[in-house]
C-alpha cells in the first residue's frame, strides 16, 4: 500500500469506521456492502479487495464476503492483525 495505481486490479481498504455511538446497528455492514457494490459496478479492473483487521472486527468482514488468510505479518500495537481477501466476480 505504498503506491496508488489507478489501473490496478487490487484494492486495499484502510479503515471502516463508525462512531461508537452508532455501532452495533448494521451501519458498517451496510456501508461496506454498498461500497463493494460501487466498486463492482464502477471499477471493472478491480479483481480483489484486501484489508487488515483486528480480531474483534473479523466477523464483520466475513459477513460481507471476505475470507481470512490468517494472521498478518504486520505488527502495530499489541493486537494481532488478520489479513482478509474478497475476490470480485467478473
Amino acid at each position: 500500500m505504498f503506491k496508488h495505481n489507478p489501473a490496478g486490479t487490487l484494492l486495499c481498504i484502510h479503515s471502516v469506521v463508525i462512531d461508537h455511538r452508532f455501532r452495533r446497528r448494521g451501519l458498517a455492514t451496510a456501508m461496506l456492502r454498498q461500497y463493494l457494490e460501487h466498486i463492482r459496478t464502477n471499477q471493472p479492473a478491480v479483481r480483489q479487495v484486501r484489508l487488515l483487521c483486528k480480531p474483534h472486527t473479523k466477523e464483520l468482514y466475513e459477513r460481507c464476503g471476505f475470507t481470512s488468510l490468517g494472521p498478518s505479518s504486520v505488527v502495530h500495537g499489541a493486537d494481532t492483525w488478520f489479513e482478509l481477501v474478497l475476490q470480485l466476480d467478473r
